[in-house]
This record gives structure tokens, C-alpha cells and sequence, in this order.
């Protein structure tokens, strides 16, 4: 029996939190309401307009009572959901495909080197570069075909999600 999820949406350009420890209540629009809505994008702190910068998980969306962490968390759980399985293990292969290729890339351009250490850490360094070339790669992939899905299953961009309702 797999999880389904359901989304409320609001199209919406700005939305309003509130930090738990002053209830200072502080909006975002624009890029900064996509940062914090969109959990494949790295944001792990916010602004309260009276304490400066405060963590994701102490701040709760004014409309739902939902910590911006656990919103962003869940939206990330559901729009893996809405991908194929395949595109979830994209990233893992990718990033092994590639370490294959650079370390073999550099084994061959290192192929004369009578020095067999030097041929051994430059296939490393190749491999580790091509591991993360393809993580990038995989991921960057994986994040525009969630989004690919959402707009087309729900004519939605990712900041447009209120709350996750999950089913099942």
C-alpha cells in the first residue's frame, strides 16, 4: 500500500510567519517566500524582524500554524512521491557513472606515468569529481522534474503549496 498526498494550494505572492519566541509576525514575497517554500533549495534560517536571524524550525506559517522546516520536510516527501522511481535512484547512478568516467578519464591521460601512486590519486581525484559532477547532476534533474510534475498534474509552483495532506 504506498502514501499518496494531497496538497492544498493558494496562488499567493507573499505569505507572513511568526517566530514562537517574540510572536513578532514578519511577510515574504518574491525570491524570498520561493527560498523558503521550496525545500530544494538550501535555506536553513530566516528573519524575524526582532531577533535577526532565527532557524527554520522556530518560525510557524501564520495561515496553517506549521513550522517552516516541517513544511518544507513534508513538501519534499511529497514531491519525491509524485516522481517515478527511477528518478529517485538517478542521482545515486548518475554520480556513480560519472566517478567510473573521470577516474577512468584520468587513468588514461595518466597512463605513461611510470609512477604507479600518481596514477592511483589521480584516478582517485577523478572519481571523486566525476561522483560529484553526477550527484549535481542527478539531483538538479531530479529537482526540475518534481517541478515539472507539480505544474503539470497541478498547475502549481512549489511556493504555491499551503499544506500537505498526507493519505494512506
Amino acid at each position: 500500500m504506498s502514501v499518496q498526498f494531497r496538497f492544498e494550494l493558494e496562488s499567493r505572492t507573499m505569505r507572513c510567519y511568526r517566530h514562537r519566541d517574540c510572536n513578532e509576525v514578519t511577510c515574504v514575497d518574491g525570491d524570498d517566500l520561493v527560498l523558503l517554500s521550496n525545500p530544494n533549495l538550501q535555506c536553513s534560517a530566516t528573519l524575524c524582524l526582532t531577533c535577526g536571524m532565527v532557524p527554520l524550525d522556530s518560525v510557524l506559517w501564520v495561515d496553517t500554524d506549521e513550522s517552516v522546516a516541517q513544511h518544507r520536510q513534508c513538501v519534499r516527501k511529497a514531491l519525491r512521491s509524485l516522481a517515478p522511481g527511477w528518478v529517485q535512484w538517478l542521482v545515486w547512478f548518475s554520480g556513480l557513472v560519472f566517478a567510473i568516467v573521470g577516474g577512468g578519464i584520468t587513468a588514461y591521460v595518466f597512463r605513461t606515468e611510470p609512477e604507479r601512486g600518481l596514477i592511483f590519486a589521480a584516478m582517485s581525484l577523478g572519481a571523486i569529481a566525476g561522483l560529484v559532477l553526477g550527484f549535481a547532476t542527478g539531483r538538479t534533474y531530479r529537482y526540475a522534474k518534481e517541478r515539472q510534475l507539480l505544474r503539470d498534474r497541478y498547475n502549481a509552483e512549489i511556493h504555491e503549496i499551503t499544506r500537505v495532506i498526507r493519505e494512506g
